[in-house]
């Protein structure tokens, strides 16, 4: 688990190393602490060996290690099977360590109830020193008589077999603690039994250079990420795009006036064009979709039940609201209703309908909501770009944002959406 760089007592100089580091990185800190003994929390536990019995073991838990650990030597004892695995683990300051490449499953349970947990522990030589550094005289302590303690020999330095890890740390803990005092360190009550640990004020006997032991374990980004991202950005094609007047409007449009709410959710200003010819009126046009689309709809009842499924998701998932006759009146003037209609795809395995709304239908005085808008740049790549790529690759991947457009509607006279009949007095807005 660690460099053994990390436990001298002067600094270490930087190790080099040559070593691939396209693998997985555990990082590990490892801190010294001169002016106080603290204790590490240590538990007995139960695990299970090659033959079904259960054999007892030492564990360290670290709730600041994302990996468990075992040592060779135990996994000898229990004679369990390993599989391979390649992962680095580091120390502190992000310093090379050494490649991990077995990786043990294990079955624990507790010595004092039925919890049990399966552990996927990394296979290293050593986890630590024995800990504590020093056995500590228990009759300074003043343990408590009415408690069952996971390792009833905490006190004693003694060697580790297993480390217990982040992964089920949480799930250990039971309510009880027993604050730390002037005579004994915090006892906090687990599935495995009372847990020591904390800052001791007892007078220590070590040597003031003596290390105590800290493990921090912590995910660090793999440096072959950024290395290909290097790569990559090395090998790129320099893209110079060509702005016309009204893209670079655009652009300055939306860089001054996309704003981030407080929930995440962006929100930005349609880029109407200047001087440009006003909207008419929307409405009744809309609403005459509308109707068609209800008569196709009465002559596919699985179409009818399709889109019904979909508005009535639109509006629990609050994509579209009720507005009053009163707000639609209101609106008819200065915002624009959206007309929509259904594509079926049999094909589609995910979405076989999908509804389309179209900003390109024409008012009354033969104006759309497109034609009011400008038209930015294209951000991706053309279509030539993206095929010609295919031909570089074995494996090629593919993904779609579910809901990509949508979000909770707010009540703004920018963009409606004529739907389906609903209670008298009110209509959905989208």
């Amino acid at each position: 688990m660690h460099n053994s760089l990390l436990h001298l007592t002067e600094p270490a100089a930087p190790v080099t190393t040559n070593a691939a580091e396209d693998t997985p990185i555990v990082a590990n800190h490892h801190c010294h602490s001169y002016e106080s003994q603290v204790l590490l929390s240590t538990a007995v536990i139960l695990v299970r060996d090659n033959t079904g019995k259960y054999q007892s073991c030492r564990a360290l838990i670290d709730v600041g290690s994302q990996a468990n650990f075992v040592t060779v030597e135990t996994c000898k004892r229990l004679r369990v099977n390993s599989k391979e695995t390649n992962i680095r683990v580091t120390g502190i300051g992000n310093a090379n360590g050494s490649i991990v490449n077995k990786i043990a499953s294990l079955q624990v349970k507790s010595f004092h109830n039925a919890f049990g947990a399966n552990l996927n522990c990394l296979v290293v030589p050593i986890i630590t020193h024995s800990v504590p550094a020093e056995s500590i005289n228990a009759s300074l302590l003043q343990i408590p008589n009415n408690i069952k303690l996971a390792d009833p020999q905490f006190h004693r330095s003694g060697p580790i077999d297993i480390l217990i890890g982040a992964e089920i740390f949480w799930d250990l803990l039971c309510v009880g603690q027993i604050k730390a005092t002037k005579v004994h360190p915090v006892f906090q009550k687990t599935h495995l039994g009372w847990i020591a640990g904390g800052a001791m004020r007892l007078p220590a006997k070590l040597p003031q250079n003596s290390v105590r032991n800290l493990h921090v374990v912590t995910s660090a980004v793999n440096p072959l990420d950024a290395r290909i991202a290097k790569f990559w950005e090395i090998e790129e094609t320099p893209v110079h795009k060509s702005l016309t007047s009204a893209e670079r409007a655009c652009e300055t449009h939306f860089i001054s006036t996309v704003k981030r709410f407080h929930d995440g959710r962006f929100t930005v200003r349609l880029p109407f064009k200047d001087n440009s010819k006003e909207l008419g009126s929307s409405y009744d046009i809309a609403l005459k979709r509308l109707h068609g689309l209800e008569r196709r709809s009465k002559r596919s009842p699985d179409l009818r039940v399709s889109y019904q499924l979909f508005l009535d998701e639109y509006q629990s998932l609050h994509h579209m609201s009720p507005v009053t006759i009163e707000d639609r009146e209101m609106f008819s003037n200065d915002g624009y209703f959206l007309p929509h209609h259904s594509v079926v795809k049999e094909s589609s395995v995910s979405t076989k309908l999908r509804v389309v709304f179209d900003a390109s239908a024409k008012t009354s005085n033969g104006v759309s909501l497109n034609d009011k808008l400008m038209v930015g740049p294209v951000v991706q790549q053309d279509l030539f770009a993206l095929i010609t790529r295919f031909r570089l690759h074995n494996i090629v991947i593919s993904a779609d944002i579910t809901k990509m457009y949508r979000q909770r509607g707010q009540k703004v006279p920018t963009n409606f959406m004529a739907s389906r009949p609903v209670p008298s007095g009110s209509s959905l807005r989208a």
